[in-house]
């Protein structure tokens, strides 16, 4: 019998070194999922190597790019959609995709509650608003009193 060897040759496939595209997570709410419970929707690709899985952290505070690709962030493997920890909304919400060859792309939401977990009405800014009122207001009535006594200096 004689045996062939066919010599095929295969294209050389590139390393995928491209993150996943990015995308916006959202927040919803529905008495049909999570018995009415807050929950975060998220979907992206990966035309290199496609989705592996997705992960869920939640801050209080807004945490910085090089901090989120440390290992002392405590990430969660989560799956679409998925319930959040923080029912009421006074956290940073950041969902990362990672796709088969390790690339990560990370979309971030901030507190609807208020950035750091602040009411949207902010007393400090409602403050600064006022005092800023203020200072308009006194600096009328020192104009305007310096304008009456020009106006009965002249006559």
């Amino acid at each position: 019998s004689v045996v062939r060897k066919l010599a095929v040759s295969l294209p050389e496939i590139e390393p995928d070194k491209s993150p996943p595209l990015s995308f916006t997570p959202l927040i919803g709410k529905s008495q049909d999922l999570f018995g009415g419970k807050y929950f975060v929707m998220f979907n992206t690709a990966d035309p290199g190597s496609g989705i592996k899985h997705y992960e869920l952290y939640e801050s209080r505070r807004e945490v910085s790019k090089e901090r989120l690709g440390s290992r002392s962030i405590r990430w969660r493997r989560v799956e679409n959609p998925t319930q959040l920890r923080d029912q009421t909304l006074h956290s940073f919400v950041y969902i990362r995709a990672v796709d088969r060859s390790g690339n990560s792309q990370i979309a971030m939401l901030l507190p609807p509650g208020g950035e750091g977990g602040q009411s949207t009405f902010n007393s400090g800014r409602v403050l600064g608003i006022l005092v800023t009122i203020l200072a308009a207001i006194c600096l009328w009535f020192f104009l305007r009193q310096r304008t009456f006594r020009n106006v009965t200096n002249s006559r």
